[in-house]
């Protein structure tokens, strides 16, 4: 009877203890769930901001060749005709079409 009673007793500790740690794993995932939600949405935030500094750096690319188009193009309005190669005088045509489909 004792031994009965010591096993059911015994049997009750292992299904609360059970009980308990399924109860502080539900907390624990919970408790994750919201940091995985955090990560996510801050995750986000650092892709639209990477996003967003690819764009700067583009534009700033964009208009750094700009800059050297311009600035070659003037060179070669102060050359003589002579001095400017004719691979040259074709890129620079082969650039003004390109620019002017581009604004069409």
């Amino acid at each position: 009877m004792f031994v009965a009673r010591l096993w059911v007793t015994n049997r009750k500790l292992r299904m609360q203890e059970k009980i308990d740690d399924r109860q502080g794993f539900g907390e624990l995932i919970q408790a994750l769930s919201g940091e995985v939600a955090a990560l996510r949405t801050e995750n986000q935030a650092l892709r639209e901001e990477v996003r967003q500094l690819h764009g700067i750096i583009d534009g700033m690319r964009r208009g750094d060749l700009s800059a050297k188009i311009s600035a070659q193009r003037d060179l070669i309005d102060v050359l003589p005709e002579t001095a400017v190669s004719p691979h040259l005088k074709h890129a620079m045509n082969k650039l003004d079409e390109m620019n002017a489909g581009g604004e069409k």
